[in-house]
């Protein structure tokens, strides 16, 4: 087994329920099979549900600075300044704070959710619908 050549995203594993057999798993799909995964008919992968983290401002404040608030932070973020979760505890207006801004798992259509992102990524401000102008 080992120098075998699998597929990406595939590894062996070894179960704890049958003796140490080995068994293939794909990291990308959650997916375990018994038999050599390039035996497998290929099909995409689809995602069903994503884990997300994000950061809430409340508009207490105009949209504008609210954007350029959550762009600054955006930007501490890559610079590796401080790590996402440590300033979604300290600065995000939401209950998910004490979690380090994390949500949980989402399908599609049940937030304003970009399936587009890579694992990771992190996108740019997103406007829930929920922004009111204070008069």
């Amino acid at each position: 087994m080992s120098g075998e050549t699998l597929p990406p995203n595939w590894e062996i594993r070894y179960s704890k329920s049958r003796n140490n057999k080995p068994y293939y798993f794909n990291k990308l799909t959650n997916q375990s099979v018994w038999e050599h995964p390039s035996t497998i008919e290929p099909t995409s992968p689809t995602i069903d549900q994503v884990r997300v983290a994000h950061i809430l401002a409340k508009i207490t404040r105009s949209k504008e600075e609210a954007y350029q608030k959550i762009n600054e932070y955006l930007q501490m973020i890559k610079e590796n300044k401080v790590s996402f979760s440590s300033l979604a505890s300290t600065e995000s207006d939401c209950s998910s704070a004490k979690n380090g801004g994390d949500l949980g798992n989402f399908g599609r259509g049940q937030m304003q959710i970009r399936f587009a992102l890579q694992i990771g990524e992190l996108s740019g401000p997103i406007e829930t619908g929920m922004y009111q102008l204070n008069s």
